[in-house]
């Protein structure tokens, strides 16, 4: 609410203007809602690489306790021969690109790694000048994991075949 005097020939008065922000309050409480129970990692990061804001699975998925996640920059949590890619990113996203999911690795902070499927949005101001970027980071460390030992298993299982044909003669 906003009000102020007016003074005018009839005497003095005061107008009030009323704005009902219901409808806001309400996109902000389902905004904060998403953001917290998302079960991926949800990271709003400015466009020097400093998180400005992430979700506590963001915390989680890196070891962090929340309020030191705030202090953190992408040299910090992402594994050093990825730099170039991250910066690379941002050139594709501030050029206007749609740039699609890509993996990125992250250093937990025990010294592990975390491998990440990460969808990434520019965020623009209303004039269109970009201010953010959300990111949107699934766990995928186990499915990678997955891979490499299917991916040995296939190997292993081809050498095997080829000594086996060798043994029998056949060719």
């Amino acid at each position: 609410a906003f009000a102020s005097p007016l003074s005018t020939n009839e005497g003095s008065f005061t107008y009030s203007i009323i704005v009902d922000v219901t409808g806001q309050y309400e996109v902000e409480l389902r905004h904060r809602s998403l953001f917290e129970q998302s079960n991926d990692a949800i990271f709003i990061v400015d466009l020097e690489g400093k998180y400005l804001q992430s979700n506590q699975r963001a915390a989680e998925l890196l070891g962090y306790e929340f309020d030191e996640l705030g202090l953190k920059t992408f040299q910090d949590i992402i594994v050093a021969e990825e730099y170039d890619d991250r910066n690379n990113v941002l050139e594709r996203l501030l050029d206007g690109e749609h740039v699609p999911p890509y993996e990125r690795t992250y250093r937990h902070k025990n010294g592990s790694t975390v491998v990440g499927e990460i969808n990434a949005q520019l965020i623009r101001n209303y004039e269109g000048e970009p201010i953010y970027i959300q990111s949107i980071v699934r766990d995928i460390t186990q499915r990678k994991q997955m891979e490499l030992t299917a991916q040995a298993f296939l190997g292993d299982m081809k050498a095997l075949q080829d000594v086996h044909l060798q043994l029998t003669g056949i060719q």
